[in-house]
């Protein structure tokens, strides 16, 4: 079984007016994007839900979210169509799962931010197998990253195959500390 067809169509913005982000979302309407990542600054909740409310595009946010709590008022005042809150930032896997339960009890989809180690890119693959309201998640495959840890902390690295992952057989989360990378740290 695969899960996380990959989705390229997710422009990332970082205005600070919610209008000329409408603007541009709208004017881009018939590419179809499947959602619009990083479009405000990350704790401008009044403005992604203007945003919401004036444009057909699905809108992210709580990328920057530390607790459930935060991540709710992105639902309820943000109001956005999908959470990406961080596994790191919001206390680890049990505070996501929390976060996915509210999410789904309020109809949002859940896309946990995930930048940081092939330890939590690994993480991710487990998670999205056992929830049901987390459809893709973000993945940076490590020829795309600059960072060490990223690309030679962990062995095997999760295999792309068709443009999503297998459901991990082996034990824990499937990996292994690449101990030579670790040794020349």
């Amino acid at each position: 079984m695969q899960h996380g067809t990959l989705r390229p169509k997710k422009p990332e913005c970082r205005f600070t007016d919610w209008y000329d982000v409408a603007r541009l979302l709208n004017s881009i309407e018939d590419l179809e994007l499947y959602f619009a990542e990083a479009t405000l600054q990350h704790d401008d909740q009044s403005g992604h839900a203007k945003l919401v409310e004036n444009t057909h595009s699905r809108i992210c946010g709580a990328e920057m979210s530390t607790t459930r709590f935060e991540a709710e008022e992105w639902i309820t005042k943000g109001k956005v169509h999908l959470l990406q809150s961080d596994y790191n930032r919001c206390g680890g896997l049990t505070e996501l799962r929390r976060i996915t339960g509210m999410a789904t009890a309020h109809n949002v989809q859940v896309m946990p931010h995930n930048w940081k180690t092939g330890i939590t890119s690994a993480a991710a693959i487990h998670y999205q197998f056992a929830v049901g309201n987390a459809p893709y998640f973000e993945y940076v495959h490590p020829d795309f990253c600059d960072g060490e840890l990223r690309k030679y902390l962990v062995t095997p690295e999760a295999e792309l195959v068709d443009g999503g992952f297998e459901k991990p057989t082996a034990p824990g989360y499937g990996i292994d500390l690449n101990q030579q990378f670790m040794a020349n740290l």
